[in-house]
């Protein structure tokens, strides 16, 4: 299957921001998040365990705060990463 992606960048009040992350862990909860933008949309199957990052920044020149979180997780069956290098060999 081919990759499917979507991204999302919006600028929003905090009350929204808020009210989509929860959206996001709902799906987490759920077993499903859902992605969409325009008329493109990703479903993915949520399975344990998730791999969680979590990077946060100040930049007291620029007055400026960045908070970024990647979750990252693999389907029940899939090869590892370990197994995906040893067939490319």
């Amino acid at each position: 299957m081919a990759k499917q992606e979507v991204e999302f960048a919006k600028m929003l009040d905090a009350a929204a921001t808020i009210a989509y992350l929860e959206q996001v862990i709902a799906g987490l909860r759920g077993g499903q998040v859902l992605v969409q933008e325009g008329n493109a949309s990703v479903s993915l199957a949520v399975n344990s365990p998730i791999q969680m990052e979590i990077e946060a920044d100040f930049d007291s020149e620029k007055q400026k705060c960045s908070f970024e979180v990647k979750l990252e997780w693999r389907l029940e069956g899939a090869p590892t990463r370990e197994e995906m290098g040893k067939r490319e060999r």
